[in-house]
């Protein structure tokens, strides 16, 4: 497994970038000028994990495409998974040989409606027992946020049910993470290792096995690979 971030520039627009990258690696630059940042990030992503796959896997001409379950996969190999994720300044790519999930926030103020949508009951009820203030709540809860959501990356399934329905358990001896919720679904349980990529973020990566990097690889735009 490889973890990758690619800092988004403040000064160049998305676009822009896309375009640039595409260029250095001898890829299509039909970009076209589209105003909706989303989509600008997902082409610039769509290209990264072409570059990626190349280096580390040796994959030419790759084709990236959403599964039955909107999840970006590498049509035709089942050798080579990714995940994306991207928040502010930041882009992930983690890549590996099973199935992996990455999910990076950017820490910010929350409102009450924002912690009841994602975190369960339960989850509600520990972060105040184990919390004393708002800056500790407000971490616990991106610590939360982010696991939840790598682990729904790793497994690659549609999310029958809302975010608060689902409660994270984790075992700090093993490393490893499930949820559980109140109906009869079985979720396997996996592992995750959190980074520490940048004080104003939180960021947690889910794999079925224990081997993680033991740190990020950071990527600049004009990286051209191995």
């Amino acid at each position: 497994m490889k973890v990758y971030a690619f800092q988004v520039s403040e000064t160049m627009r998305i676009a822009e970038m896309s375009r640039t990258y595409q260029s250095l690696h001898g890829l299509s630059t039909n970009i076209t000028e589209i105003l909706d940042e989303e989509i600008q990030i997902r082409q610039l992503t769509n290209s990264i994990v072409k570059t990626i796959a190349k280096d580390e896997a040796g994959l030419e001409n790759i084709e990236v495409a959403q599964d039955e379950f909107g999840k970006l996969v590498v049509i035709g190999n089942k050798d080579f998974y990714f995940s994306l994720s991207h928040a502010g300044k930041w882009l992930i790519c983690a890549v590996d040989t099973k199935p992996v999930g990455v999910y990076i926030e950017q820490v910010r103020s929350l409102s009450t409606k924002e912690l009841s949508c994602v975190l369960s009951k339960r989850e509600q009820q520990e972060m105040f027992i184990r919390c004393d203030n708002d800056s500790q709540r407000m971490l616990y809860f991106y610590n939360l946020w982010t696991l939840k959501e790598s682990y729904f990356e790793a497994v690659g399934r549609k999310v029958p049910y809302s975010r608060d329905c689902y409660t994270v358990k984790t075992d700090d001896d093993d490393g490893s993470v499930r949820l559980e919720t109140d109906q009869q679904d079985d979720y396997p349980t996996l592992f995750y290792r959190r980074y520490c990529l940048d004080p104003q973020y939180k960021l947690a990566v889910c794999a079925s096995h224990t081997v993680f990097p033991a740190s990020i690889t950071m990527q600049s735009f004009s990286w051209r690979g191995a």
